[in-house]
């Protein structure tokens, strides 16, 4: 994955949705360094343009065929996740649960 060209996407304190992120072109697959945050689901949302309506990113399940959302649960303590994007070019990153205890910086980048 050499020459990936990272993005920060922030999430305000007593936020739950980090503003819009562009990755400069689409991309297959997204990485995502996940800062230490309180318990919640964290959700990709994705639209055509920056200013567009932002919808879940989701995959078909190869368990159920249907229609799941890409999530991450919560850490103690960062981690890292890699997710499918199917070529989208903006998104943000959403959590379920208010982050009370300060904004929290995520990091992502896309490849192919």
């Amino acid at each position: 994955m050499e020459g990936l060209v990272w993005h920060t996407a922030t999430i305000a304190d007593e936020g739950t949705t980090s503003g819009a992120v562009d990755l400069g072109k689409p991309f297959g697959s997204l990485l995502i360094m996940v800062p230490t945050i309180d318990s919640s689901t964290v959700l990709i949302h994705t639209a055509m343009t920056a200013g567009g309506t932002y919808q879940a990113l989701s995959a078909i399940s190869g368990n159920d065929q249907d229609d799941d959302p890409i999530t991450a649960s919560a850490s103690t303590g960062a981690i890292n996740i890699t997710v499918p994007c199917f070529g989208w070019q903006h998104l943000k990153i959403v959590c379920g649960t208010t982050q009370t205890t300060a904004a929290t910086t995520w990091y992502v980048a896309g490849f192919d």
